[in-house]
């Protein structure tokens, strides 16, 4: 798939994501009031994340992807 400029930023967010689930089956801090944090950028890396992939979409629809590869 060529997702253009935002390729980088999904794949990082994807990663983020992914190793905050991790720490979140292996880590106590993720269930533990006293640091709602890690909660908080759980979910800030999930809406970003989706706003990348929505705007990959809307990007898809307008017939920009043959230009934004460069």
């Amino acid at each position: 798939f060529a997702f253009g400029r935002l390729s980088p930023v999904l794949l990082g967010l994807t990663a983020a994501i992914s190793g905050a689930l991790v720490a979140g089956l292996l880590d106590h801090y993720f269930f533990n009031l006293a640091f709602p944090h890690s909660v908080a950028l759980f979910w800030l890396y999930l809406g970003l994340a989706m706003v990348a992939v929505r705007l990959i979409e809307a990007r898809r629809e307008d017939g920009g992807e043959a230009g934004a590869a460069s």
